[in-house]
């Protein structure tokens, strides 16, 4: 599995070994003896193929990078694009425009910890993608990296944490490697932050 080289310097603050992948190895959202997810391997496409609407949208300063596939299986090729947010290396946006069968796209965005074309996955190999979104919870004594599940359907991204077997999770970043959901955070603190990554989701119709 493509992964990306984490340094944790301090309590609060953190000293990344950043790139374009998704993920970290040493806090993964998976076990680190399990066989890896099935992931989306695909190249990103050229600025000469990008669409109009993408090319126009979007300025090179943001060093973006556009996929083509079919995301939502629904035989129409939608655009992933994925943006460097300003100087921190860690935070990075995704912006997914899923092509309508009546014409023009649903275009999704959210931010999150490292996003990466590697994020889409068929996690139960049944031929359908999903995504994970990493993101960061600060709890009273400790910080963690958060994983939630979320599939397509109906042109939106659906939170399908309750669908697969130990999500959300929650892993605790530690000044060692660490695969273990934690302990230290209660349901309701845990529900809490799932509902605010759920509604950080932005969607717009772009004709």
């Amino acid at each position: 599995m493509i992964k990306k080289q984490l340094i944790v310097i301090g309590v609060m603050s953190f000293f990344w070994i950043a790139s374009a992948l998704a993920y970290y190895e040493n806090y993964p959202p998976y076990k680190f003896n399990q066989a890896s997810y099935k992931q989306l391997d695909i190249e990103p496409i050229t600025e000469a193929d990008y669409p109009e609407f993408i090319r126009k949208n979007y300025d090179k300063s943001l060093l973006p990078q556009v996929y083509r596939f079919d995301i939502d299986g629904n035989g129409l090729q939608d655009f992933i694009v994925l943006l460097q947010i300003g100087l921190n290396t860690l935070l990075r946006g995704t912006d997914i425009y899923l092509q309508k069968k009546e014409g023009g796209y649903q275009k999704i965005s959210f931010e999150g910890s490292g996003n990466g074309i590697e994020d889409f996955m068929d996690i139960n190999r049944d031929g359908k993608y999903e995504l994970i979104v990493t993101g960061m919870c600060s709890g009273k004594q400790h910080n963690y990296f958060t994983y939630s599940i979320y599939e397509f359907k109906d042109y939106k991204l659906v939170n399908a944490d309750l669908k697969f077997k130990k999500f959300p999770k929650f892993i605790w970043i530690t000044y060692k490697p660490n695969d273990k959901d934690t302990t230290y955070l209660t349901k309701e603190e845990r529900a809490r932050h799932v509902e605010e990554k759920n509604r950080s989701i932005k969607y717009e119709v772009i004709k």
